[in-house]
């Protein structure tokens, strides 16, 4: 895949929820998964994507959501399902 359509595949799963990233368990490729959703009245259903970056020797992450954002969302309250 060339690069700039694989930029413009990532720029699509803006203001959606990684809900995983990381190595395979056979630590050779690096797998993000996406879940992607819609206004429900578009009719789209909601969708994981998986983006499987094979042979990857480096993996970087950054984000640019504001540390005050990331700290409400890392609340402990929100895992417990009770």
């Amino acid at each position: 895949m060339d690069t700039a359509v694989l930029g413009q595949m990532l720029d699509e799963t803006f203001d959606h929820a990684v809900v995983h990233h990381g190595y395979t368990n056979y630590m050779r490729d690096y797998e993000v998964i996406v879940y992607a959703t819609a206004d429900p009245r578009a009719g789209i259903a909601p969708s994981h994507l998986r983006y499987l970056f094979r042979y990857c020797v480096e993996a970087r992450c950054e984000t640019s959501v504001p540390a005050e954002t990331w700290r409400v969302s890392l609340d402990d309250r929100l895992i417990d399902h009770e």
